[in-house]
């Protein structure tokens, strides 16, 4: 079963990315967290929604 929420650093590694992505996303109210104490929680819904509204990237083509 999968995770429904994660700190940052956990998001990062699950989904491929760098928490100082993450951070730029939520300091510019791309992307919702819940803070708990001093940690900032996000949703698997969240993130899934968050890289979506993303473009998809071309692919590079082949040298």
């Amino acid at each position: 079963m999968p995770k429904t929420s994660y700190n940052v650093e956990e998001a990062a590694a699950e989904f491929g990315l760098k928490p100082r992505d993450l951070y730029d996303a939520m300091k510019a109210y791309e992307l919702a967290y819940h803070p708990v104490g001093r940690k900032k929680i996000i949703l698997h819904d969240e993130m899934v929604r968050w890289l979506r509204s993303h473009q998809p990237g071309k692919p590079k083509a082949a040298a």
